[in-house]
Order: structure tokens, then sequence, then C-alpha cells
């Protein structure tokens, strides 16, 4: 006889000891007013089954006077707590019996409790027979799995499906009551498997589901009509990639509804369109492309753009126009950054050292394994690490994460592209509570969440290159000071007749990066030397354009960097710099 039939037998067993009303020596609290409900349970098998009770009982220790333990479960649902004392005592579970929603109950109740065992199955069970469901309340499943960082096979669901099946939630009859930060979340992502024109259309008729006063027919709007359409859609169109549109789809389906964008966007985006030749051409310069479904590499990842999320309109066209803003490949350019020696010095104590040790550790081994195909588990679980943050008054974990994939972008350069795509999606999903009460923003109060992780990487990435500002270039290659990849380059920039064009790539990138700051900084220090520090290695970037052995698109990139810089770092006045200075030929790259 095989020892697995014995088991049924006891778990019949048990769950008769479930149902006694003898020999129960606790009870519990579910719910909250006026929801609430008593049962009666056996304290040694609760302390053995869950490590969330073994915690609260170890702290409510059995008294020997004959008085009953008492304790309270508030975040679970009565009704759904005898499913999950099932589970505990019987280590049965019929989910045949009940709806999805009680299922996502039940797996919130197991969370609470810490039945990792029973989450796994449960997650699994939604995945492969409930994506029917999931997919038309595909908000409410969104929002349920990334409130806990338990549910990580839903969270990657959820993510598969933005990405790899979009049309399944555009074209769920529910799509007009997802939620506006939701549709944000799937019209910004980078992976997305749909034309950009569909895209915009998703999101009219997102904006029009949520007005249904409005006419049919827009042709009849009136200001006020168009008043309320802005209205509802205005956080959203930052993330619309107008510049992969072509001259046609422009023409066609955003110019009707020219009176919804921002005047300053719209007028760049008809000067823009009007200016190409071919009424099927794309202007593919501007908006980083999405990222297609049979693209098996990262190398063209390199147009990720870390931006705060703002709705002025000067942001709106900032968010979707490439060159004005910096990159997340900038951060990690190929020739202009080596390896940072710099970085916070953190003061901790001997526990909290101990913490950041483990996390180092854990987060160095999930870097070891991370490639295109496990992209997304291992980021996921780096991310719940950086998270771990909240409650720091410094940030010392988020910033210790972002130090070591810093070194390692700078120590890889072929895994570039995805160490930045790494922290494009921890500056998305970062915790929002996280705060570093050293850093100040205008108002004088501590920056939070993306934009504290977005100051922590433009940091590393601005010390590493004022290093190289602060050395002088020297006659010999043997001098002591020459110590990074980047200082090499930066080196060779200077003093070589044909630079390499990655070299320059990555200054350009860099200068795009911090050159702003770089500049006010300098400027300062030199103000009785006009013609030295960044003055000079202008000088030297136009001459360097100038060379018939460079390729258009470096000249592009160095014509933008040095308009950038004449016109103050100014990106909206520099728009037409461009445009009178760009040749058909660059154009047409």
């Amino acid at each position: 006889m095989d020892d697995d039939n014995f088991l049924p037998k006891l778990s019949h067993n048990l769950l008769e000891i479930l149902n006694d009303e003898e020999y129960y020596d606790i009870t519990i609290e579910v719910g909250n007013d006026p929801d609430v409900k008593i049962f009666r349970s056996h304290i040694i098998i609760l302390y053995y089954r869950s490590p969330y009770l073994r915690r609260i009982l170890s702290t409510n220790k059995k008294k020997n006077n004959g008085t009953l333990t008492h304790i309270k479960l508030p975040n679970i649902l009565p009704e759904i707590f005898p499913i999950i004392l099932r589970y505990i005592y019987g280590g049965r579970l019929s989910l045949k019996e009940y709806d999805t929603l009680d299922i996502i109950n039940v797996m919130i109740a197991a969370s609470e409790l810490s039945l990792q065992e029973l989450i796994v199955y449960l997650q699994s069970f939604l995945v492969k027979n409930k994506t029917n469901w999931m997919e038309q309340n595909f908000d409410f499943v969104y929002q349920t799995s990334f409130k806990n960082d338990s549910f990580l096979d839903l969270q990657k669901y959820c993510t598969d499906l933005i990405t790899k099946e979009p049309d399944k939630i555009f074209k769920s009859p529910n799509f007009s009551l997802i939620s506006e930060k939701l549709l944000i979340t799937i019209i910004q992502s980078d992976n997305l498997q749909m034309s950009e024109i569909q895209i915009w259309e998703y999101l009219l008729k997102w904006g029009l589901a949520q007005n249904p006063e409005l006419p049919t027919d827009f042709k009849k709007y009136s200001k006020d009509d168009f008043n309320t359409l802005k209205n509802t859609p205005q956080q959203c169109i930052p993330f619309i990639r107008f510049y992969n549109l072509s001259s046609k789809e422009f023409m066609d389906s955003v110019l009707p509804y020219k009176r919804i964008l921002p005047k300053e966007l719209y007028k760049d985006l008809l000067k823009t369109f009007l200016s190409l030749l071919d009424p099927d051409s794309k202007s593919s310069d501007k908006s980083r492309p999405r990222i297609s479904s049979n693209q098996s590499q990262f190398n063209q990842m390199n147009e990720f753009e870390f931006f705060p999320l703002k709705t002025s309109e000067e942001s709106i066209i900032a968010s979707t126009k490439r060159n004005e803003i910096p990159t997340t490949s900038s951060i990690f350019g190929r020739a202009a950054l080596g390896r940072t020696g710099s970085g916070s010095t953190l003061l901790l104590t001997s526990e909290s050292s101990g913490h950041l040790d483990m996390v180092q550790r854990k987060v160095n081994a999930l870097l070891n394994k991370l490639t295109l195909k496990n992209f997304e588990s291992l980021s996921d679980q780096i991310i719940i690490y950086g998270n771990k943050s909240r409650g720091e008054r410094d940030g010392r974990i988020l910033r210790e994460i972002i130090r070591l994939i810093f070194e390692r972008s700078c120590n890889d350069s072929k895994f570039c592209a995805i160490y930045a795509y790494l922290c494009r999606k921890m500056m998305e999903r970062v915790d929002p509570e996280i705060v570093d009460e050293s850093i100040k923003n205008t108002d004088g109060k501590s920056v939070q969440g993306g934009t504290l992780f977005r100051k922590y990487l433009i940091n590393h990435c601005q010390e590493d290159f004022e290093k190289g500002w602060k050395i002088n270039i020297p006659s010999s290659s043997n001098e002591s000071d020459l110590t990074s990849d980047k200082y090499y380059a930066a080196a060779k920039a200077k003093r070589k007749d044909s630079p390499k064009e990655e070299e320059m790539e990555s200054l350009c990138i860099l200068l795009n990066t911090v050159g702003k700051q770089l500049d006010h900084v300098k400027q300062k220090q030199i103000k009785k030397t006009k013609e030295k520090g960044m003055n000079s290695y202008f000088n030297r970037l136009e001459k360097i354009s100038k060379l018939p052995s460079l390729s258009n698109r470096i000249k592009f990139m160095l014509m933008d960097i040095i308009n950038l810089r004449k016109n103050d770092w100014n990106p909206q006045r520099n728009i037409d710099a461009l445009i009178n200075e760009l040749t058909l030929g660059m154009i047409q790259l």
C-alpha cells in the first residue's frame, strides 16, 4: 500500500477537528464592522500551518486559567475565512464551486496569512483557467496583483498581456471602465505590440466613453465639447509617440482632434509632418520606437528616455521627442563612461549594514542571471528589493541597488541596454513613498519615488563625468591620471583628428544628459578665462562635426548637442535651428 493512501483519511480526521465544539482553545474575529464573524479553532494547528499566525500567537501566549485566546483578522472577509480554514486543517481546496472573484479573495487572504504554497497554486489556477474573466476585469486584476509583492506570477501575466496581447484589453467590452492610471501604464510600454495609430484611436475611444454626452460625430463638436474631451485624456497624451505616425495617419486621425492637444505640441507636429515630402514617410527620430515582438536583442533599446511625469506643454513636447531629452542609454554609453568608484557614503548601524549586505548579495545574484528571456521575472524581484527602502530616511537600499546596476553597465558594455531598460522599469515602478530627506526639490520638500530614483542615477552619471573634466589632458598616455575608460574616450576625442564614432556618440549622449548642469558649473568656475573649459571643448566638437569621414548620423548628433548649448540648453529654441541646418539626406537616414 502506498503511503499516499493514508493522507485522505488523515485529512478527513483533521477536518473533523475543525468542527469540534469542545476542545477548541482560540476564537478568531474576522472582518470589520458591521461584517464581523467569530470562528473557533485550535492554536496548535494554526501555529504550525501559518507563519503569520505563528508570529501573532507567539505574542499572545496561552494562559492556564481557562481563558480562551482571542485574535482579530480584520483584513480577511468572513465569507472567505472558512475556505482558508479548510485548507489549513485538511490541506483541501476545491475551486470548482467558487467563482473567480472568490478565488482572488482567497488568494488575498492566503497572502495575509503567509500561506505561500496556496498563493502559488491559486495564481497558477487563475492563469490557466480564468483568463477570459481576468481579461474582462483586467483593471481589477492588475491593481490587485501589483498591490502585493507575493503575486509575482499574476504580475507577469498582466505585464505579458499588456505588451504581447494588448488587443485583448483594448477590445474587451469593459475597456472603457479601466482606470486612467492603468491606461497610462499600457500606452507608455515600450514593448506594446500595437501600431501607434491604433493606440491613439483607442485612447480617443476611452476618452469619448468617459464623456457619453458628447456627440458621436466630432464634426459637430462645439468649443466646449472639445474642452470637455481635452480634459479627459490629457494625462495620457505625453505617452503617445506621435512622431512615429506617418503624415497620412497624422492628417487623418490626429489633425481633426488638434484642439485637445497642447498648443506647442500641435505646432511642432504640424511643422514636422508638413516638412515630409512623402505622405507615407515617417519621422523616425523624434519618438522612440516600440519594441517589435520578433526583436531578440536589446540593441534597439537605446532610446528609452528618463523623464518626470509632468503634464505641462513643455514636458509633453519633451516626452515625445528623442532629441531634447536624456536617454537611459546616455547613462550607460560605452566609451563615455568608465567604472565609477564614487558614490554616497552610507552611515549604517550594524543591523542595517547586515540587511544591506543581504540585499547586495541577492541583487548581485539576480543581476548575474539577468537575460532577455528572464528579464520580466528577475527585474520584478529586483524592484521588490529596491522597494525595501520604504521606511528609510535616506533611501540607502535603493541607492545601493542603483550603484550595483550602474557599475555593471560600465564594466560590461554588451549589456548596457538591458541595464538601461531595467533602470527605466525601476523608475516607473519604484515605491512612491521612498524618500531621501537630504534631497529637496525647489519647494523644499523631500524628493520621493521615481523622481528620487532618477536623481540618484543622474548624480552617478554627473559625478563620473565631472571627474573627466577635472583631469588635464597629458602629453603621454602613461600619466597616472588615466584611470577610466570614459577618460580615454574623452582624451581621444580631444586629441585625434578622426575619433571613433562610438566615442563621439557616447560623449554626445552624455552631454545631452548632464551638459546643462556641467556647463553652468564650469562657467562659474572660469569667469576670467572664457576660452577654456566647455567653450574650448565645444569648439573642438564643431570642428569634428565637419569631418567628411564622419557619418551623417553622428554629424546629426553633434549638431544637435552644439545647437542645444547655443540655445542655452533650451530644447524648444533648438527645434528651428535643427530644421534649418539638417539636409534632406540626413533626415532620410
